[in-house]
C-alpha cells in the first residue's frame, strides 16, 4: 500500500515488502519519520575574485537552544559551486565572452 496514512511509522518499508524482517531489525535503529536535524553547507563571498568562507554545519533542534553537532571549515576545498548557481555574477571579460554577438 502506498496510502499516507500506512505511512506513519517506518515499519511501512517491512509492510509494503521494500525490506525483510532481518533488514528491518538492522535499518530500525537508523530511521526516522521526522527529523530535528538539519544538515546544510554555507557559502559567502563577495565576488568571483574575493576569498570564499564555505562550511558543513549540521544542526540539532531537539534541543533548546538548538545545538551545532557538526561543523567543517571546507574553505580550503574551494567555493564547491558554480557561481550562477550561488547567484553570483561572472566577471565582466566572461560576460562578454559569453554573450551572443
Amino acid at each position: 500500500s502506498t496510502s499516507t496514512a500506512t505511512h506513519k511509522s517506518v515499519v511501512w518499508l517491512w509492510t509494503d515488502g521494500l525490506v525483510d524482517l532481518p533488514q528491518m531489525k538492522r535499518l530500525l535503529p537508523r530511521l526516522t519519520m521526522h527529523s530535528d536535524v538539519v544538515r546544510f553547507q554555507t557559502i559567502g563571498f563577495v565576488d568571483d575574485q574575493s576569498p570564499t568562507s564555505r562550511m558543513e554545519v549540521v544542526l540539532d533542534g531537539s534541543h533548546t537552544p538548538t545545538r551545532i553537532v557538526h561543523l567543517v571549515d571546507l574553505q580550503r576545498r574551494g567555493r564547491g559551486f558554480d557561481l550562477q548557481l550561488l547567484g553570483g555574477e561572472l566577471p565582466i571579460e566572461v560576460q562578454a565572452a559569453a554573450a551572443p554577438d
